[in-house]
Formats: C-alpha cells, sequence, structure tokens
C-alpha cells in the first residue's frame, strides 16, 4: 500500500506558482489543507529504489522499481 501525504492551499480551479497560473483538471481535487491519498501497487516492489520529482508545475511523480 502507498500512502502520499501532503498539504493543498488552494480548493479552487486554479494555481499560481513561480508566476505562472495552471488551472486544474482533476475533478476530485480536496479542500484546503492537509490531505492523504492511499492505493495500491499490481505487485512487490523495492523501497530503496523510489525516485520521488515534485515539479516545478506542481505535478508529483514518483518512479518505483518492482522487486526481482
Amino acid at each position: 500500500m502507498v500512502h502520499v501525504r501532503g498539504e493543498t492551499s488552494t480548493g479552487g480551479k486554479t494555481v499560481s506558482r513561480h508566476s505562472r497560473v495552471f488551472e486544474m483538471k482533476f475533478q476530485q481535487q480536496a479542500p484546503p489543507g492537509q490531505f492523504t491519498l492511499s492505493f495500491s501497487l499490481p505487485g512487490p516492489v523495492d523501497p530503496r529504489l523510489f525516485y520521488p520529482n515534485f515539479r516545478s508545475d506542481g505535478i508529483f511523480e514518483a518512479i518505483v522499481m518492482k522487486c526481482e
């Protein structure tokens, strides 16, 4: 099980970051404040091979490698 915890400062349709404005496409955005997102992956992964990236456009992406 993967758990992502964070905090959002906006519940609106647009977000301004670094002099740029982004229009939200996700329809189930959490209201302002703390949030937790949980989901399962289809198989076992190696937690040592986890590569997170929080992009400048506000998108969080992560790469995980499955166990061999």
